[in-house]
């Protein structure tokens, strides 16, 4: 299945694919590799479904937690997606910044300000040189009204060479 899906021949793929989890139903290469095939093709629901498979085989792997909360934010279900996420973070892995980022884009989204803010804080601590954390915490603190944490953010932003400052409004 890999080879037919690195060549894009995608009906090929999900052939083989599906017949070695038929023959192994723990197979989690095969799940894995399957997923991706259905992202590739824009068919979430059934990439959820191996992915959700994967975190019941593997309930420790952060990067399927990550992978399907993606996936859940892409199709709308922002509420299930910070689950997730949440589930990532709690993972020891070297990625967990990574993980409330992404947690705190989709926090920003919801207008949850705070907990935007509190994963932002987090990352920044652990990556201070990601500047494009600052713009995202400034948009959250200007929400709030803390229009000097924004502008504190903006600066730093400007500081390590972001272009674009914006104000509270």
């Amino acid at each position: 299945g890999k080879t037919y899906l690195l060549t894009a021949n995608y009906d090929a793929a999900n052939n083989d694919l599906s017949k070695a989890i038929t023959l192994n139903p723990n197979h989690e290469e095969a799940y894995k590799l399957r997923a991706v095939l259905y992202q590739l093709q824009d068919k979430n629901k059934e990439a959820i479904s191996d992915l959700s498979t994967l975190i019941r085989l593997k309930p420790d792997n952060a990067f399927y937690h990550d992978s399907r909360a993606a996936l859940y934010a892409k199709t709308g279900q922002s509420a299930i997606a910070v689950a997730d996420y949440t589930k990532a973070v709690g993972i020891e892995s070297d990625y967990e910044s990574e993980f409330r980022i992404r947690r705190g884009d989709l926090y920003l989204e919801q207008k949850k300000y705070r907990a935007a803010i509190a994963d932002y804080n987090a990352a920044v601590e652990e990556m201070p040189l990601r500047i494009s954390l600052y713009p995202k915490r400034a948009a959250a603190y200007c929400a709030l009204g803390d229009k000097l944490a924004a502008r504190a953010n903006w600066q730093t932003y400007k500081k390590h060479g972001g272009q674009k400052i914006e104000a509270c409004r």
